[in-house]
């Protein structure tokens, strides 16, 4: 049986995450290098697990979900701003960030033209990503686990940094473990994208 939303993962996703993914913002941190000054965007942020973690290396994060009860829980870390909201049609101006991110919520909006364009709109510089996608028996079994329980769709890396390109984000990707990769893009102007087409 699929869960349709994240409403009912909401009460013990945090667990999860602490077992499973604690190491993660920690390598967000490392990998994207923030700067006190950014504001950040983090799309599909849930719980604000990751975002209040990287909270301390910048100076605002907002956290955008699509699911009231994951942003509930987001209100524990009392310092981020939270907005309930599409990641297909972000409620923002355009270039309001100086980050966005994208951490293991992609391949579930499944609409990765849509998000991206979304992302580049609102961008002014970077773009961080980090999805799934099993390459070994491992990473086949813990993305088979989670197509089973959620609707899911996994962009290859190489895919992936193709439709981004395509939506005006120069970047490339690398693995961290044998499920995910992490993708660090920057946001072009017209002329960089012009120059990149020729």
């Amino acid at each position: 049986m699929k869960i349709r939303s994240f409403d009912a993962l909401s009460s013990f996703y945090d667990i999860f995450m602490d077992v499973f993914r604690g190491r993660i913002p920690g390598k967000i941190i490392s990998y994207l290098r923030p700067r006190k000054g950014d504001v950040v965007l983090d799309i599909g942020g849930g719980t604000g697990y990751n975002a209040g973690r990287i909270r301390g290396a910048c100076r605002r994060v907002i956290v955008l979900d699509i699911s009231p009860r994951m942003l509930d829980r987001a209100r524990q870390y009392g310092d981020l701003d939270l907005v309930l909201g599409d990641a297909r049609m972000l409620p923002f101006k355009n270039r309001s960030f100086d980050v966005v991110m994208a951490v293991d919520s992609l391949h579930h909006v499944r609409d990765y033209p849509g998000v991206l364009k979304e992302a580049k709109r609102t961008g002014r510089n970077k773009f961080f990503v980090a999805e799934f996608f099993g390459r070994n028996l491992m990473g086949k079994l813990f993305t088979g686990l989670e197509r089973s329980f959620l609707p899911v769709d996994y962009r290859r890396p190489d895919e992936f940094c193709l439709e981004a390109s395509r939506q005006g984000i120069a970047g490339d990707y690398e693995y961290i473990s044998s499920f995910e990769y992490f993708f660090l893009g920057k946001m072009l102007t017209i002329p960089e994208a012009r120059e990149g087409a020729l």
